[in-house]
């Protein structure tokens, strides 16, 4: 955003106006995108500090407050609720609204789904999206380095889990993260 308003300023100085208004196109859609981002995070830091929810009900909610947010379709399904830390429940529902995040800004998704899955050997969680997939092969190009593939990685290794990236151009994007829990569950709500 700060290198998209020095460079309004030095077009408009030198009354290059058209391409002062082609980056004040870009700032307005940069401050769309930071404005989206920290909603996402407030509403992910409430839901995970609230003790009335369990993991499904607030991943539930998250999902849902994202697809009013975003007007992107999304599902949410849970067969099984964990008993989890609430630190693993913190990274999962982070590594979530990261992948979200992803699919908003990237993906060009008409539909997303999340689903929660208590299987005999843990916890399944999948998040998918039907956008423009990618190759992870490929670095991001952009003006700024893009941390969220690394960071989901990250946060998945701090708690245990094991990831899975399944995507390629023209093919979607689905995130699969599981980890090994107790088999003792909640029916989902």
């Amino acid at each position: 955003v700060n290198t998209k308003a020095q460079a309004v300023q030095g077009y408009l100085r030198s009354g290059r106006l058209e391409e002062a208004d082609s980056q004040l196109d870009q700032l307005a859609a940069a401050a769309r995108e930071v404005y989206s981002d920290v909603r996402e995070g407030i509403v992910g830091l409430r839901l995970a500090a609230n003790p009335d929810l369990d993991f499904g009900a607030a991943l539930a909610t998250f999902v849902e407050k994202w697809e009013t947010e975003t007007g992107i379709d999304a599902t949410f399904v849970a067969e099984g609720v964990p008993i989890l830390t609430p630190g693993a429940e913190l990274q999962l529902l982070r590594m979530t609204q990261e992948a979200l995040a992803n699919a908003r800004k990237h993906s060009r998704a008409n539909l997303v789904s999340v689903s929660l899955r208590q299987l005999p050997t843990g916890l399944e969680l999948v998040v998918y999206d039907d956008g423009a997939g990618f190759d992870p092969t490929i670095p991001p190009r952009g003006e700024f380095p893009h941390f969220g593939l690394l960071t989901i990685r990250e946060r998945a290794e701090s708690i245990g889990a094991r990831v899975e990236l399944r995507t390629a151009p023209g093919q979607g994007t689905q995130w699969t993260f599981r980890l090994p829990t107790p088999v003792e569950s909640r029916e989902a709500s």
